[in-house]
């Protein structure tokens, strides 16, 4: 019997307080094979949940109800297990700051990339293709 090779599934999880925000980007994952995405709505939960699942990939927003994604990175960088996980900053708060500047903030917190919100289906993609290499396992 010949063997198959298919794309490993890959959790990922969304911290977003924004249930629109959360659901498009959830949407946008799915469209591209990604059907294994987790919402989280609090920094805490999201807490919870990264030290019960193993995750490919997060993206957090900046701002969460109950701490910022950057108290968030830098908790969660010195304290869970999965620290090599990347976190992709997603993002739409450029009030008092450049998008390249608030980048910069992000990486310097700890976290791996940026997305700016409104977030679109290329830029997406270019984040998924960056940071989530083809890993294949072989089945009978």
């Amino acid at each position: 019997m010949q063997k198959s090779t298919k794309t490993k599934p890959k959790n990922i999880l969304i911290i977003d307080d924004d249930a629109i925000c959360a659901k498009v980007l959830g949407s946008f994952l799915t469209n591209m094979g990604y059907s294994n995405s987790i919402v989280a709505s609090t920094g805490n939960d999201a807490l919870k949940l990264m030290s019960t699942k193993d995750f490919a990939l997060v993206f957090l927003d900046l701002h969460l109800s109950d701490m910022s994604g950057i108290d968030f990175c830098h908790y969660y960088k010195k304290n869970c297990l999965h620290k090599n996980t990347p976190i992709i900053c997603c993002s739409s708060s450029l009030v008092f700051i450049t998008e390249k500047d608030l980048a910069k903030t992000c990486i310097e917190a700890g976290m791996d990339d940026f997305l700016h919100k409104p977030v679109s289906a290329e830029k997406l993609k270019e984040i998924i293709e960056r940071w989530l290499p083809k890993r294949t396992f072989k089945t009978s």
